[in-house]
């Protein structure tokens, strides 16, 4: 993804570009790949998202209700949602037809989720990403407070919360039970699932 608003799918053996998807009106923030492959999701300036064909290049669902830049995006293990956030909304959406199951407002969850005593002028939601590996009904979300939450995908309680000493700005779901994220100290925090 591309800060010229395009997409593009290169055949790595040959640094030979197959194919592009040109149809954000904004940069390219975040993609993630179905687990079958035969799917792109792209998150984008625009405030949308769009789930396209990776053989064909054509979108199949547009995703809108992003109140600003969508920061990440990306599907489940299990190829069943996708999650995405913006600093203000973090949301789930069905990944077979498009529809935004869950919404969870940064401001709404703050009396219900540990925030923590830490002052900070606005709350923002900075980053998300699925849990690992066969864990698909939970989401790491990462707030500027310096917690980072587990949370359920389907309801969006709160499992478990880990806090930092810097706000997180990068997360990935690792491999089987484990996940790692880091801080914008230059800490990284590795975290099994049990």
């Amino acid at each position: 993804g591309c800060q010229d608003k395009i997409c593009r799918l290169w055949e790595t053996r040959r640094g030979r570009e197959c194919l592009i998807f040109a149809q954000h009106e904004g940069i390219i923030i975040s993609m993630s790949y179905a687990p079958d492959n035969m799917n792109i999701v792209s998150a984008s300036a625009d405030k949308t998202l769009r789930v396209w064909s990776t053989t064909t290049g054509k979108t199949k669902h547009l995703l809108q209700g992003h109140s600003g830049i969508v920061l990440s995006c990306q599907f489940t293990g299990d190829g069943k949602k996708i999650i995405s956030n913006d600093e203000k909304l973090l949301k789930v959406w069905n990944a077979h037809d498009g529809t935004c199951v869950l919404t969870l407002a940064v401001d709404e969850v703050n009396s219900r989720m540990n925030m923590g005593s830490v002052a900070t002028k606005k709350l923002t939601w900075t980053l998300s990403c699925v849990a690992p590996g066969d864990f698909t009904d939970y989401l790491f979300v990462a707030c500027n407070n310096r917690f980072v939450y587990l949370l359920d995908i389907n309801t969006g309680e709160e499992v478990s919360s880990i806090f930092c000493k810097a706000p997180v700005y990068c997360l990935t779901p690792g491999f089987h039970n484990l996940s790692a994220f880091g801080d914008s100290f230059g800490n990284i925090y590795v975290v099994r699932i049990e």
